[in-house]
């Protein structure tokens, strides 16, 4: 019998455009076994699901169907034919799907506004690579969007610290650090270092 796993195991080789023999000797494993992984009749073991997500560059939560979010960036290549940026964006987004799932289980409000956030600041930079270009792709003027986007920010960051301290809501590092792997953390942790560095410079 089918299950998301099999599913998904058959949906992404397709994806990626592979037979199962390629596929199934990429993943060290017969043909006719992959066969019965993706058509649900035998059951894998927890070092093949992992071996299987690295592969395909998703997570576990993916593959076994707990949340339609893949969390890492497909990069149609092994491991080993991954550069230094590739895998930054693969722990990046691995990060930010983490970190609206525990801000989801916090508070529904509160994760929607931060995803607004996020959604103007994505909106403007792209405002912002589109500058030089002519298109029709946006309605407002890009002084004007300029000014809307980070009005809309400050207005949404009032209104986290505003829901957080109404709700005694107290976050904690420490559900990221259980959900997230050490490599992905660290990651976090260098980054926001080179941001605080970076941003006290502006104040000298």
């Amino acid at each position: 019998m089918e299950t998301v796993f099999s599913e998904n195991l058959s949906k992404l080789r397709k994806e990626r455009g592979l037979n199962q023999r390629k596929a199934a000797a990429e993943l060290k494993i017969s043909q006719a076994l992959l066969s019965h992984y993706e058509n649900g009749i035998r059951e894998p073991g927890l070092d093949f699901v992992a071996r299987a997500c690295e592969y395909y560059g998703v997570s576990a939560d993916y593959m076994l169907g707990r949340t339609n979010i893949r969390e890492t960036i497909l990069t149609g290549g092994t491991n080993d034919d991954e550069t230094a940026i590739d895998k930054n964006k693969q722990e990046v987004t691995a990060f930010a799907a983490v970190l609206f799932r525990v801000l989801e289980q916090s508070d529904e409000d509160i994760a929607s506004t931060a995803l607004s956030y996020m959604t103007t600041a994505e909106y403007n930079l792209l405002r912002y690579l589109f500058a030089c270009s002519d298109n029709n792709q946006f309605s407002l003027p890009p002084e004007q969007s300029a000014a809307l986007c980070d009005a809309d920010m400050k207005l949404l960051t009032l209104k986290l610290c505003s829901e957080i301290r109404k709700r005694g809501l107290k976050f904690s590092a420490e559900p990221l650090k259980k959900s997230l792997s050490k490599t992905t953390y660290k990651l976090f942790e260098s980054s926001a270092a080179k941001l605080e560095n970076r941003l006290s410079d502006i104040l000298k």
